[in-house]
């Protein structure tokens, strides 16, 4: 099970080669931003031999620069070098490769390199290497914390008193781009969440400025496949809970896999796909023609002055057509925010104490 992802990249079409490129070091700045632009323009018209040789030029110039390996594999790869290739990726893992770990999973030149186990090895390594977000103890709730080799290490918030004969239903937080988790933030809501009857995971140890196929293919498989061997944690169809971007990674794996959710909490989030690869062009969501969109309750909450807004109003009639269970709650003369607290704290709860009694 596959799902499509929202991230919009340049990818060594810039200047900046793919935005990666660390201050200069002190070596003759004119010569390496020349050798930079001919890299760039190597690669935008598909010159991958001469690519190849500009970065190796580069990584004279910058031996410690991290970023110059890791252009060199994509110029390696496209020529089918690809025990090479993975040489420089290691190469440039060693140097310090991390903080840009996500554009690795989004380069189209690594795209050959995809299949190969060294692949999913190699970035497996990078994201076990980033830091880990420890959270806060939570009174009332038991905290279970776990780093599966399959999937993205996670901490669940659950009930003390959930066992196999008395399961929870699962909410996974989904967080936004930019940067920051978010986790502290959505872990307010786990104790609330366990009175309902459902727990709370968090991915606990990946880069937090996008979500890539990757990880959410890691999440939605191995990461709830080492959960479901806890028990008291019911896995099946579990409730998606996304800000911003992470609501749209929710909605597209609600279009992609609708067997497969149970529903869906979206703050921020419209229903809309890419329109092409072309940054901030975006198209109408359309439902798939899937019985299973049926048994799938939706909860919307969004600002009246997002600019989102008007996509929920001309979609909502289409989708409570198709029998979709859709519930919008609008924050009058709100902004694009995580709506945590207050009145539409009340509604997610009371949404999810709905659905959780089949009332939704």
């Amino acid at each position: 099970m596959k799902i499509r992802v929202v991230v919009l990249l340049v990818i060594f079409g810039s200047l900046s080669i793919n935005g990666v490129i660390s201050a200069a070091e002190d070596k003759p700045a004119a010569s390496v931003e020349q050798l930079q632009a001919e890299l760039a323009g190597h690669f935008k018209s598909a010159r991958y031999d001469k690519a190849e040789a500009t970065a190796r030029a580069l990584m004279k110039l910058q031996p410690k620069n991290e970023n110059w390996p890791y252009v060199l594999a994509g110029a390696l790869a496209r020529q089918d070098k690809t025990d090479e290739a993975f040489a420089n990726l290691e190469k440039a893992m060693d140097l310090g490769f991390l903080a840009e770990s996500y554009r690795m999973s989004m380069n189209p030149h690594l795209d050959s390199l995809r299949s190969d186990k060294r692949y999913t090895t190699l970035h497996s390594l990078i994201r076990r290497r980033l830091p880990y977000e420890k959270g806060a103890e939570i009174k009332g709730v038991k905290t279970v914390e776990a780093n599966p080799k399959a999937g993205l290490r996670y901490r669940l918030r659950m009930s003390p008193k959930a066992d196999k004969d008395n399961p929870q239903r699962l909410v996974i937080w989904l967080h936004p781009s930019g940067g920051g988790s978010m986790n502290d933030v959505a872990e307010k809501l786990a104790a609330s969440f366990v009175k309902l009857g459902f727990a709370l995971l968090l991915p606990t140890q990946k880069q937090f400025m996008v979500w890539t196929g990757e990880e959410i293919n890691a999440l939605m498989a191995g990461t709830l496949e080492h959960v479901g061997e806890i028990e008291g944690i019911d896995v099946k169809r579990p409730v998606l809970m996304g800000f911003s971007a992470g609501g749209q990674i929710a909605l597209m794996h609600y279009i992609d896999h609708p067997e497969t959710v149970g529903g869906l909490i979206l703050h921020g989030a419209f229903p809309v796909v890419p329109k092409g690869s072309g940054a901030g062009k975006w198209k109408p969501m359309e439902l798939p023609k899937d019985e299973a969109i049926k048994t799938v309750p939706i909860l919307t909450i969004y600002g009246s002055r997002e600019g989102g807004a008007k996509l929920w109003k001309a979609a909502a009639p289409k989708w409570r057509a198709a029998s979709v269970p859709l519930t919008e709650h609008v924050v009058q003369d709100g902004g694009h925010c995580f709506y945590f607290a207050g009145k539409p704290g009340g509604v997610v709860a009371g949404w999810l104490e709905a659905v959780g009694k089949g009332e939704v």
